[in-house]
Protein backbone atom coordinates (compact mmCIF):
# COMPACT_ATOMS: atom_id res chain seq x y z
CA UNK A 1 0.00 0.00 0.00
CA UNK A 2 2.68 2.28 0.36
CA UNK A 3 4.81 2.13 -2.72
CA UNK A 4 1.59 3.50 -4.33
CA UNK A 5 1.28 6.80 -2.12
CA UNK A 6 4.41 8.10 -2.51
CA UNK A 7 4.44 8.40 -5.87
CA UNK A 8 0.85 9.90 -5.56
CA UNK A 9 2.45 12.25 -3.29
CA UNK A 10 5.70 13.00 -4.94
CA UNK A 11 3.20 14.34 -7.95
CA UNK A 12 0.85 16.13 -5.86
CA UNK A 13 4.19 18.41 -4.29
CA UNK A 14 5.44 19.08 -7.82
CA UNK A 15 1.52 19.71 -9.29
CA UNK A 16 1.82 23.04 -11.35
CA UNK A 17 5.90 23.63 -10.98
CA UNK A 18 7.75 23.64 -13.57
CA UNK A 19 11.32 24.43 -15.12
CA UNK A 20 12.11 27.38 -17.74
CA UNK A 21 14.86 27.76 -19.59
CA UNK A 22 15.88 31.48 -20.90
CA UNK A 23 18.57 33.35 -21.77
CA UNK A 24 17.42 36.93 -20.00
CA UNK A 25 19.92 37.80 -17.71
CA UNK A 26 19.32 41.33 -17.04
CA UNK A 27 15.70 40.04 -15.75
CA UNK A 28 14.76 39.05 -12.22
CA UNK A 29 12.51 36.14 -11.60
CA UNK A 30 9.52 38.09 -10.34
CA UNK A 31 9.59 40.01 -13.95
CA UNK A 32 10.79 36.40 -16.17
CA UNK A 33 7.42 34.77 -14.34
CA UNK A 34 5.58 38.26 -15.60
CA UNK A 35 6.40 38.10 -18.96
CA UNK A 36 5.43 34.01 -19.00
CA UNK A 37 1.81 35.25 -17.94
CA UNK A 38 1.71 38.05 -19.92
CA UNK A 39 2.76 35.32 -23.13
CA UNK A 40 -1.37 34.12 -24.05
CA UNK A 41 -2.01 37.90 -24.67
CA UNK A 42 0.74 38.01 -26.72
CA UNK A 43 0.26 34.77 -28.67
CA UNK A 44 -3.74 35.31 -29.05
CA UNK A 45 -3.26 35.43 -32.83
CA UNK A 46 -1.45 32.18 -32.81
CA UNK A 47 -3.90 30.51 -30.84
CA UNK A 48 -6.38 31.86 -33.47
CA UNK A 49 -4.38 31.00 -36.17
CA UNK A 50 -3.87 27.62 -35.59
CA UNK A 51 -7.66 26.51 -34.08
CA UNK A 52 -10.41 28.99 -36.04
CA UNK A 53 -8.35 29.10 -38.76
CA UNK A 54 -7.03 25.29 -38.95
CA UNK A 55 -3.95 26.44 -40.04
CA UNK A 56 -1.39 23.32 -41.16
CA UNK A 57 1.64 22.57 -42.78
CA UNK A 58 1.19 21.62 -45.89
CA UNK A 59 3.72 20.80 -49.07
CA UNK A 60 3.44 22.93 -52.10
CA UNK A 61 5.38 23.46 -54.83
CA UNK A 62 6.74 26.76 -55.93
CA UNK A 63 7.17 29.78 -54.16
CA UNK A 64 4.30 31.90 -55.94
CA UNK A 65 1.99 29.09 -54.17
CA UNK A 66 3.65 29.79 -50.73
CA UNK A 67 3.07 33.12 -51.00
CA UNK A 68 0.14 32.99 -52.19
CA UNK A 69 -1.23 30.42 -49.55
CA UNK A 70 0.39 32.51 -46.88
CA UNK A 71 -1.24 35.74 -48.10
CA UNK A 72 -4.67 33.55 -48.06
CA UNK A 73 -3.91 33.00 -44.24
CA UNK A 74 -3.13 36.55 -42.87
CA UNK A 75 -6.09 37.86 -44.80
CA UNK A 76 -8.24 34.70 -42.50
CA UNK A 77 -6.28 36.05 -39.41
CA UNK A 78 -7.37 39.52 -40.45
CA UNK A 79 -10.81 38.95 -40.72
CA UNK A 80 -10.92 37.02 -37.65
CA UNK A 81 -9.51 40.25 -36.08
CA UNK A 82 -11.56 42.91 -37.16
CA UNK A 83 -14.90 40.39 -36.82
CA UNK A 84 -13.72 39.92 -32.82
CA UNK A 85 -13.10 44.08 -32.76
CA UNK A 86 -16.39 44.56 -34.17
CA UNK A 87 -17.94 42.62 -32.01
CA UNK A 88 -15.78 43.72 -28.91
CA UNK A 89 -17.17 47.55 -29.48
CA UNK A 90 -20.55 46.19 -30.10
CA UNK A 91 -20.54 44.18 -27.07
CA UNK A 92 -18.74 47.13 -24.96
CA UNK A 93 -21.59 49.51 -25.88
CA UNK A 94 -24.09 46.99 -25.25
CA UNK A 95 -23.12 46.33 -21.48
CA UNK A 96 -22.26 50.08 -20.50
CA UNK A 97 -21.67 49.58 -16.83
CA UNK A 98 -22.81 46.12 -16.42
CA UNK A 99 -21.06 44.06 -13.91
CA UNK A 100 -19.02 41.31 -14.67
CA UNK A 101 -18.14 41.48 -18.34
CA UNK A 102 -14.48 41.42 -17.20
CA UNK A 103 -11.76 42.25 -20.24
CA UNK A 104 -13.68 43.08 -23.55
Amino acid sequence: RREWRAPRLHHAASDGCFSMVTCETDTTEAELLALYKRQPRLERRHVTFKSVIAACPIELQGDYRIDAFGSCLCVALLIHLLIERELRRYLRFQCDGAVGMGEL
